[in-house]
């Protein structure tokens, strides 16, 4: 996001819940051109910075009305609230010291280390305990200073540990966005990494460590595979967290993995329990609300409740603030409600499944999801099988062969290796449906071959992403056999 813009956004939509400037708060000139870049902020085209440049009367106002700004409950955590108020007392410190306001400067800097211990915040520590123990040995108060400079040294340490968590997370998410799948180079890399950093001693692990540590840990479980492991790490790391720190976000942040990996496991009694526990410590409409809404979505299709997933759907699509949510969230909620819809028309048989259906313009959502159709490894599969579920309910044949080629190609190019070995065989066969003119008896026959080969790489063991196989292929394999048959089973 242009810099600009994203300073105008943090004033109107983080600090203020109306107008943020009148005409009366600003000259003129800089009325205008704050007008100007509110208007300018709003295209989704890109922006041309140069049209942007704020004025310097302008700039001073907003920098003034975020510091002054005091965050609300209902937007900000307990924590949150209390770093914002840290942050603004360093600054104040600091430039106190700058007016060689000392004695004022003092008295700020020991309520600053008094409230980053409280709070875990270990810049605040070190900047704090350094200006101390200067001012404690210059009145020559050396027990005082040495007291403050052990902490000022022990904070030090700590935040060298920070920042090598930083790096090593960093360096892996770097690299995982560049090759887009897991490499040999990646997995050596993590494992690495996590040994290093686990080998940490417990004391010396600050809560920003942990928030690093959890992401170079994901990255180090999920390149070997070792899903089971990853969500005992996240369960135990919550109750690690909880006994040290007043840290609801990280808590939460940890929860959200926990509950999408116990969905790849299919420990649905932890996933259950997991989203009730979340709901309770999350404010409504939040983004990380809707994130719960998505994996509830999720858990609803792996548990054949589709019916549920759309209810969860509608519920979402009627909150005001899902239009704010990124594309891709967005994206990936309405994947989840068309394979909801599919799943239901094909238990609801033909003559209802195919009314339902109906009502759904599959091309308009196809159209809105760009970022989806050129990750080749990822989600566009999962956008293919849906649109083929499409087709085959409607016996369309003409749209089924206008993709037939592509969708040939599509299997020898890109999903050909083993994380979409079972997405290979499952699109064959549904291939088999246009194939054999969607006879039943047929199409059991000539997909068998294939069913096999799913059933030799079970959904468990798979290396599959989380996000690719959205209902189970022998699930829905079982709903398109009886479907084709004119079996209802809802």
């Amino acid at each position: 996001m242009n810099e600009i813009s994203e300073l105008i956004y943090v004033l109107e939509n983080v600090i203020l819940n109306q107008e943020a400037f009148g005409e009366e708060d600003l000259e003129s000139e800089d009325y205008e051109n704050y007008l100007k870049i509110k208007e300018l902020s709003k295209t989704k085209n890109a922006i041309d910075s140069r049209r942007l440049r704020v004025n310097y009367g302008l700039r001073s106002k907003i920098y003034e009305r975020i510091f002054s700004h005091i965050p609300t409950k209902s937007k900000f955590s307990l924590r949150e609230r209390n770093i914002i108020d840290v942050i603004k007392l360093q600054a104040i410190a600091q430039l106190l010291e700058g007016f060689r306001a000392f004695n004022y400067s003092n008295k700020l800097n020991k309520t600053l280390l008094s409230k980053s211990r409280k709070y875990s915040h270990t810049t605040g520590i070190f900047s704090s305990s350094r200006e101390l123990f200067k001012g404690e040995s210059d009145r020559g108060n050396i027990n005082k200073a040495r007291k403050y400079y052990h902490e000022c040294t022990n904070a030090l340490h700590q935040i060298s540990f920070e920042i090598k968590a930083e790096w090593y997370a960093s360096e892996l998410r770097n690299h995982f966005r560049i090759s887009k799948e897991i490499t040999k180079e990646i997995r050596e890399k993590a494992v690495l990494y996590f040994e290093e950093l686990n080998r940490i001693p417990e004391e010396e692990r600050t809560r920003l460590f942990y928030r690093h540590f959890f992401n170079v840990a994901i990255i180090h479980f999920e390149s070997i595979f070792d899903f089971e492991s990853l969500c005992k790490f996240l369960e135990q790391s919550i109750i690690s967290i909880s006994k040290r720190f007043q840290d609801e976000n990280t808590i939460l942040m940890l929860r959200l993995y926990l509950i999408n990996y116990s969905l790849r496991v299919k420990a649905f009694a932890i996933t259950k329990e997991q989203l009730e526990i979340g709901y309770r410590s999350t404010p409504p409409n939040s983004s990380r609300w809707f994130r719960l809404k998505d994996l509830e979505m999720l858990f609803a299709l792996r548990t054949s409740s589709p019916e549920k997933c759309i209810g969860i759907y509608d519920e979402v699509k009627s909150e005001g603030r899902y239009k704010q949510l990124s594309s891709v969230m967005q994206n990936r909620i309405e994947l989840q409600w068309l394979y909801g819809i599919m799943c239901q028309a094909l238990a609801l048989g033909k003559e209802k499944g195919r009314a339902l259906i109906k009502e759904v313009r599959i091309a308009r959502f196809l159209n809105s999801i760009p970022d989806f159709v050129v990750d080749k490894k990822g989600m566009n599969v999962s956008i293919i099988i849906v649109q083929l579920l499409y087709y085959i309910i409607l016996e369309d044949l003409n749209k089924l062969d206008d993709r037939f080629e592509a969708v040939e190609k599509y299997l020898t190019r890109y999903m050909r290796n083993d994380p979409l070995y079972r997405s290979n065989c499952f699109v064959k066969m549904l291939l088999q449906v246009p194939k054999q003119n969607f006879h039943p008896v047929a199409v059991e026959r000539h997909a068998a071959r294939h069913l096999k080969n799913l059933h030799t790489m079970p959904f468990l063991k798979s290396k599959h992403p989380n996000e690719i196989e959205v209902v189970e292929y022998e699930i829905l394999w079982a709903l398109i056999e009886n479907y084709l048959k004119g079996v209802k089973t809802a």
